[in-house]
């Protein structure tokens, strides 16, 4: 399994919105399988996977993260709303956003 690591947006968003246990299973899908999600053409380690749970039936979401190679941690960026605009730029706008916080507030 690999090693996987939130940030802080993406802990925030899916908190009280999924439960703890779809969480988990997602993390370890990812862990399992890094390379899951669609790769973005525009840039070269972020990946875009689509997720559905059982709590919110027919809703997807595009869960993005980044993945380097097996010797770093996969990064899991944020989670929106399938068919939501910008991807690239809303991730971009967390990451710098993390960096800026140092990863907490």
């Amino acid at each position: 399994m690999h090693t996987v690591a939130q940030t802080v947006a993406f802990s925030k968003k899916v908190e009280g919105k999924f439960r703890v246990s779809d969480v988990a299973d997602l993390v370890e899908l990812l862990s399992r399988n890094p390379k899951a999600g669609e790769k973005f053409t525009s840039a070269g380690n972020l990946f875009r996977y689509t997720w559905c749970t059982e709590l919110r039936r027919g809703a997807e979401y595009d869960v993005i993260y980044v993945f380097h190679s097996i010797r770093d941690p996969l990064l899991i960026v944020n989670i929106f709303k399938c068919g939501e605009a910008a991807l690239l730029d809303k991730t971009l706008a967390c990451l710098a956003g993390e960096i800026v916080q140092g990863g907490s507030e």
